[in-house]
């Protein structure tokens, strides 16, 4: 029986030291980091749970880690305080009651709580722009990769359309452009994959992938060759235009024609792999850069004149991301004279093109297909000066004409001769 009562007794003070635990007030210390460079910050929590009162919070090295407060009151709550990391070292960050109660035990709150911060030097920024691998998934690159060998080819059957470029870098601080899905084209396709490191130094590992080409058209233009784009997908989308067809070299071609018999174009890729819109014509065959404006109620297409009005030199204009072809004189700064087909009233001429509003003046009459050089700038001046000479010299005329029909309107009317029967 006395066994018995033991055991009830000693269950009971376990059961009931338990419950005392639990239910008694505490104060806890955490911080956001436990390692903070120098010049940098961390913040220091002190928790209070089922106590009130005041307290310290301090560091043992302020000339390492410095902040941190002392006699503020706390009241079951959470508080926050920000120390400044100043030098490299070892600190130990405290919370001490001064005057602190526990609402549970209605006793004082003694125990201090503290944690460890270390304070490191700032690491030097990573230059290292190098890749760990390059693949495309499917293919071989050639050479094999090796991360200080930058140039690489690889061939792809002509039915594909898109490839998958992998790319790993070797430091975790660099950034990767340029991998991932990748379109490309009949003929050669530059890829390149940019690695940046964290001191923004960059690095270019470029693959020239070529999708072959069993009947390539090649053609020339301006000395330059091109290589006729096969496929409708890989041609520029273009405003007011309708997907055509023609045919070159007996291949049947994408291309985009202007309403039901206007300009055709097709797409022509340079040696460096871009691809641009060239007019051509099926009659002989030749092809012309397309170079277009977009104006309110007109679509401009620029031609290369047979004839540079006098005066004038060519130069190159920008107009958005086109770059074309114009005429200027040097006292006419902001205005420039294009050559070309308004394709909206199929009109072509010389047009004056005002650079500060955007807009284009057609020069000659509407229907006119003459290519007549524009007036210059002096001879507007002479033309002008011939008016008024004339307007003048009719208004002397009409003046003297005014004075003799006058003079002649006054003259006495001669006597009447006597009638010999008188």
């Amino acid at each position: 029986m006395k066994k018995i009562v033991k055991v009830l007794i000693f269950f009971f003070v376990i059961m009931f030291g338990y419950q005392w635990q639990v239910s008694a007030g505490s104060l806890g210390i955490s911080a956001s980091s436990t390692t903070v460079t120098t010049g940098g910050s961390v913040r220091i929590s002190v928790k209070a749970n089922s106590v009130a009162g005041k307290i310290a919070v301090t560091s043992s090295d302020s000339s390492v880690l410095s902040g941190g407060t002392s006699g503020e009151w706390i009241e079951n709550q959470t508080k926050t305080y920000t120390f400044k990391a100043k030098s490299t070292g070892t600190v130990t960050v405290t919370v001490k009651p001064l005057t602190l109660g526990d609402f549970d035990t209605s006793a004082a709150y003694t125990t201090s709580k503290s944690i460890k911060i270390k304070v490191v030097a700032p690491r030097e920024k990573s230059t290292n722009n190098n890749l760990k691998a390059l693949s495309i998934d499917g293919y071989e690159l050639s050479p094999s990769f090796n991360k200080n060998t930058t140039e690489y080819t690889v061939e792809l059957p002509a039915e594909v359309t898109k490839i998958k470029v992998n790319a790993t870098k070797e430091s975790s601080y660099a950034s990767v452009s340029g991998s991932g899905e990748i379109e490309v084209q009949e003929g050669e396709n530059k890829i390149e994959v940019v690695v940046t490191s964290e001191t923004g130094a960059k690095k270019t590992y470029t693959i020239l992938a070529t999708v072959k080409d069993n009947n390539p058209i090649i053609v020339e233009v301006d000395g330059k060759e091109y290589t006729v784009v096969k496929r409708k997908d890989a041609l520029p989308a273009i405003e007011g235009f309708q997907e055509a067809t023609c045919t070159i070299e007996e291949t049947e071609i994408p291309a985009f024609r202007w309403g039901e018999d206007g300009i055709l174009l097709v797409g022509l890729k340079g040696e460096d792999g871009e691809i641009q819109l060239f007019r051509y014509s099926p009659e002989d065959g030749t092809y012309q850069a397309y170079h277009s404006i977009q104006t309110t109620g007109m679509s401009f297409y620029t031609q290369t004149p047979s004839v540079i009005p006098d005066g004038y030199q060519q130069v190159e204009l920008k107009i958005g991301e086109e770059t074309i072809p114009a005429y200027q004189t040097e006292e006419e700064k902001g205005y420039y004279l294009l050559y070309g087909e308004n394709l909206t009233s199929k009109t072509t001429g010389w047009y004056r093109y005002l650079e500060e509003e955007g807009t284009l003046q057609r020069l000659l009459e509407e229907n006119s297909k003459e290519e007549e050089p524009a007036p210059s700038s002096q001879d507007e001046k002479v033309k002008n000066m011939l008016i008024v000479g004339l307007a003048g010299l009719s208004a002397v005329l009409s003046l003297v004409l005014v004075v003799v029909l006058a003079k002649k309107g006054k003259r006495p009317t001669p006597p009447k001769k006597k009638n010999n029967l008188e």
